[in-house]
């Protein structure tokens, strides 16, 4: 005597399964091979396979969130940040703003940066570290990327 459960069929018993006639078993059989679903919930039967559940919209970043997402993701050349330098009027400053910082391995490592980086990445430590010793606040350094990625 053949058996049904939820997701199969046998010509043994299952645990959790009824027992089925032949008949429904060879539809069973054949609705597997259709890619289709035995359920014994409520009776037996074969049916097509339930929908897949879709996935819940994300929800919403707060403005926060999208402000740390922006930084994460932001850079310009070299070319590009120091044009918007000259053009924000803060080139010349920058020799003496890296003089400034007081940490000598901070003042070394954005000296190096600087002189040798290709691109800046707004949450480079040394790109930071450069903006602040400039006198810029995150708010103005956020603008100086914006603007330099129109260069």
């Amino acid at each position: 005597m053949p058996y049904a459960a939820n997701g199969q069929i046998s010509q043994s018993p299952i645990e959790g399964g009824v027992p089925i006639n032949d008949e429904q078993y060879q539809d069973a059989l054949a609705g597997i091979m259709r890619g289709e679903v035995v359920s014994i919930d409520g009776g037996f039967s074969v049916a097509p396979p339930p929908e897949p559940e879709k996935e819940s919209e994300p929800e919403p970043l707060t403005p926060e969130q999208e402000l740390v997402q922006w930084r994460k993701s932001a850079f310009v050349s070299s070319r590009q940040g120091e044009q918007q330098l000259i053009l924000a009027g803060l080139d010349e400053q920058v020799e003496a703003a890296i003089d400034g910082i007081e940490d000598v391995i901070e003042r070394k490592l954005t000296r190096a940066w600087y002189n040798r980086s290709t691109v800046w990445e707004r949450t480079n430590p040394q790109f930071v570290a450069l903006g602040y010793a400039l006198g810029l606040t995150d708010d103005q350094i956020d603008e100086h990327v914006r603007r330099a990625s129109k260069l």
